[in-house]
């Protein structure tokens, strides 16, 4: 039981530095953001961030799962 309450807390902490990474991603990227706004891109066009953001988890998920075996 302990570990699976270690386990779920490390899946939970390892969101921290993922969520930081989509707010660089998102802040460096802002002029480009402007320009798909001002162009008349509507909220369904950003879905370009939210999938690169599943694709980098999914990769670290692949990376990390056969480690830990």
């Amino acid at each position: 039981m302990l570990l699976g309450v270690l386990g779920l807390l490390s899946a939970f902490l390892e969101c921290v530095p993922h969520r930081q990474y989509d707010l660089a991603l998102v802040t460096q990227q802002v002029r480009q953001i402007g320009i798909m706004r001002r162009s008349a891109a509507r909220r369904p066009d950003h879905r370009l961030y939210l999938a690169l953001s599943v694709i980098y988890g999914v990769v670290a998920l692949l990376l990390a799962v056969p480690l830990d075996w």
